[in-house]
């Protein structure tokens, strides 16, 4: 896999998209709750309810509503406990809605629900807030070939402004075969706008191939097992956005012969294994944070909660360590930043610029290197 010198990193979260509208990590957790069940779904909204209520009391700090990833990562382990609930009961688990193992499936069926309406109501919340996007044009306009965006955001809020402004960019899989110099667009949890399809069923007039696996065994009838679903299904993005609300409501969940968006779900555990070309685009961050002189990052928190992103990090930031080369310049950029550094220091381990501003609020012409490239 050839790779090319990276300068910049910026890694991107759901704060740098905050100023459009686009939905922070509790509000997400509203919406898809609002999408996902009735309010008068009394046995749902009464689990929901007591959950906010333990996970308040388990902070420090006041919070004014549910983090959906810190949702999906506690409701995990309390699906596991009312299962080992089942063990006192009397009856056995089919007995009905009301035995302990009965709430740990209402749990996983709120669950499924959430991360079933995820799709939707992205794209719905982006349709609202692109006419507010001039924060993220701000920044893209000094984007240049050298530079690698990493984002955890679904949205393609960053990729709309690059196309607008006429700055070429690929996500870093078969698109940048024709072109590889330019912008590359990390999305490490996938992205609105894509597409897992079953092998040769995508269709080249609507849909871009992203990724799809080369495998020197794979011949008429010595194909891999199903179970090798990275093989046996594709990445496709679409190629017309106004086709999107059609290509979200086909999908059925991860499954090797139905379509469904090319996003990882939620909660601290993502089964990105199941996202095909996902494994490419980790290994590019992570070529691209081993390259970079400069590593910004925007409105990302890298709470506990983004456990996967922590490890690439810190593996990085270890090993550039070892051979005294670490990244000239790290800055934060968050209106927490300061709070914010306790996530931050354990990984990077190098000093860390406090930039306390908004991404809005951000002068990118003075915080970035004028004389970058030269």
């Amino acid at each position: 896999m050839t790779d090319y010198r990276y300068k910049r990193v910026f890694i991107l979260g759901a704060g740098f998209s905050k100023a459009t509208g686009m939905p922070l990590a509790t509000d997400l957790a509203h919406l898809l709750i609002q999408a996902a069940v009735e309010s008068n779904d009394d046995e749902k909204m009464d689990w929901l309810n007591d959950l906010e209520r333990r996970l308040k009391w388990l902070t420090t700090e006041p919070a004014n509503s549910l983090n959906v990833e810190e949702l999906f990562h506690y409701a995990v382990f309390d699906m596991e406990r009312w299962k080992m609930k089942q063990h006192l009961a009397h009856v056995e688990r089919g007995a009905g809605p009301c035995t302990p193992y009965g709430q740990a499936e209402m749990i996983d069926c709120v669950l499924r629900e959430m991360e079933s309406e995820l799709p939707n109501v992205i794209w719905r919340e982006q349709q609202r807030c692109e006419s507010k996007s001039e924060s993220i044009t701000k920044l893209a306009r000094h984007l240049r070939l050298g530079d690698a965006i990493v984002t955890f955001n679904y949205d393609t809020l960053i990729e709309t402004a690059l196309s607008q402004l006429g700055i070429p960019w690929h996500h870093g899989l078969n698109d940048m075969n024709s072109d590889p110099l330019r912008v590359v667009v990390l999305k490490m949890h996938g992205s609105v706008d894509w597409l897992v399809i079953q092998r040769s069923k995508g269709n080249p007039s609507s849909h871009i191939l992203l990724f799809s696996k080369l495998d020197l065994n794979a011949r008429p009838g010595h194909e891999p097992p199903l179970e090798e679903s990275e093989y046996h299904s594709e990445l496709w993005r679409v190629r017309d956005r106004n086709n999107l609300s059609v290509e979200i409501e086909k999908q059925t969940g991860l499954s090797r012969i139905s379509i469904f968006p090319g996003i990882a779900g939620l909660g601290a555990y993502k089964p990105l294994g199941n996202l095909p070309g996902s494994g490419m685009v980790w290994q590019r961050a992570e070529n691209a944070l081993w390259q970079a002189d400069e590593i910004y990052v925007i409105g990302f928190s890298m709470s506990p909660f983004d456990a996967m992103s922590r490890l690439l990090v810190a593996e990085v930031m270890r090993k550039r360590k070892e051979i005294s080369r670490p990244p000239r310049l790290v800055r934060l950029i968050d209106p927490n930043a300061d709070k914010l550094l306790e996530n931050y220091l354990p990984v990077f381990q190098v000093p860390i610029i406090v930039d306390k501003r908004k991404s809005e609020d951000a002068n990118w012409t003075d915080i970035l290197d004028a004389n970058f490239g030269e």
